[in-house]
Order: C-alpha cells, then sequence, then structure tokens
C-alpha cells in the first residue's frame, strides 16, 4: 500500500544520496546529487534518528506488547 511505497523511495532516496551520491544512480525516478556537506548533515541525522528509535525499542524491552502499544501505536495514531 501506500505506506509501503513511502518506505521505498524513501530508502531508495536516502540510499542514493548517502551511498552513492552521483547523477548516473539508476534506480531512482529523479537523480540528484548534493555538496559533501550536505550528504555529511544527512548522514548524521540518518544516524541519529536511528539511534532514537533505537533507544526507544531498547527502553520498552523489545516487549512485543510494549512495542505495540508504547511504540508502533502512537505512531500510527500520530500519522
Amino acid at each position: 500500500g501506500i505506506p509501503g511505497g513511502w518506505l521505498f523511495h524513501y530508502i531508495c532516496y536516502l540510499s542514493s544520496v548517502i551511498l552513492f551520491n552521483k547523477k548516473s544512480v539508476n534506480y531512482v525516478p529523479a537523480e540528484f546529487t548534493v555538496s559533501d556537506k550536505d550528504q555529511l548533515a544527512i548522514s548524521l541525522e540518518f544516524l541519529g534518528i536511528l539511534c532514537l528509535h533505537f533507544s526507544i525499542l531498547f527502553c520498552l524491552n523489545f516487549n512485543l506488547l510494549n512495542f505495540t502499544l508504547g511504540y508502533f501505536l502512537p505512531l500510527v495514531i500520530g500519522h
């Protein structure tokens, strides 16, 4: 569905910018490049977001019920 499509495009563009950053990447619909400074900022921001989400999961003890009620449900309601 739509969330899967958004996630797929997000991962494609993020990997295009962080890993390759060339105009010749052919798996994204609109190729573009960013400066080295912006590439570093994007990478650090992505790393910060990952750390935040994993720290929340760590605080929830990786329990399925805690994960559902304390992480997934608020994310779904918020969106």
